[in-house]
């Protein structure tokens, strides 16, 4: 029966498809064709793959909205000619953006990811400054600390940097990432 109208011999069995305690729609299988009896598993088996496909059509809708942030997110630093930064504290290793890279003249390709590649183009006289700042930062877990510095252009001068970064600890406290 469909709506209380004969369709068929067999059986048919409908699932909502929940997402926490929110219903995204019905999964309704059937088995009007072969019009054998419905076997025991078989309306459980429904109902799990109705829950199943609610949490997949949950993740999915999560992922779209995560992206859609992304790229706005990517937009906003480019229109504000912003080089961003990442040195995740436990690995070492680091990550600049192609901003970044831009605004001391190089091609994204062309600076490699390396704490000690970042070193290496400080200006001497302003090393041990922004070691120091470095290393209170971090040891203060400070929020929007700011330091100033010459970085070496790819055309060999060197150009004033306003650097500004926030460390971010893991649950323990423990510093983890300067960005």
């Amino acid at each position: 029966f469909d709506d209380l109208n004969e369709v068929g011999i067999g059986w048919k069995v409908a699932s909502t498809l929940w997402s926490g305690d929110k219903s995204l729609g019905y999964l309704i299988c059937d088995n009007l064709i072969s019009g054998r009896a419905q076997k025991p598993y078989e309306r459980e088996l429904i109902s799990l793959l109705g829950s199943t496909f609610g949490h997949l059509i949950e993740r999915l809708e999560a992922e779209q909205a995560l992206h859609e942030t992304t790229l706005s997110l990517h937009e906003m630093v480019n229109a504000g000619n912003t080089g961003l930064w990442e040195w995740n504290l436990i690995t070492n290793e680091v990550q600049y953006s192609a901003v970044w890279k831009r605004l001391i003249g190089y091609e994204e390709h062309e600076f490699e990811d390396k704490h000690e590649n970042f070193l290496a183009n400080v200006h001497p006289e302003d090393l041990p400054r922004l070691e120091e700042a470095i290393t209170i930062a971090i040891a203060e877990k400070l929020k929007n600390t700011a330091v100033e510095f010459r970085l070496r252009h790819e055309d060999g001068t060197y150009r004033w940097i306003m650097a500004q970064g926030s460390v971010y600890t893991d649950d323990d406290g423990n510093p983890i990432r300067l960005l």
